[in-house]
């Protein structure tokens, strides 16, 4: 089982926002090398993603306003899957 920390920073005049966060095991180990991906949920899908540090940490840039489908996976543990609406 995954856990996962997700902190937004926002940009003055920008179109896009950070998503950042920490992935960890059910005893908060850091999972390095976990993979976490962004797929748009638009007409024209779009794909991110970030593999996790050697401290569990990532950092994607999405679009403003536009709804995404976040999965964080790592071998052995099951898929995580995440929906975000259009964040601001």
């Amino acid at each position: 089982m995954f856990s996962c920390f997700f902190v937004f920073h926002k940009r003055l005049c920008a179109k896009t926002k950070a998503l950042s966060g920490t992935i960890s095991d059910s005893l908060n180990t850091p999972l390095e090398n976990a993979n976490v991906l962004a797929k748009s949920l638009t007409e024209k899908p779009e794909i991110k993603f970030a593999i996790a540090d050697n401290n569990g940490r990532f950092k994607i840039e999405l679009q403003k306003g536009v709804p995404y489908e976040i999965s964080v996976s790592y071998i052995g543990y099951k898929e995580q899957i995440i929906k975000l609406d259009g964040i601001s």
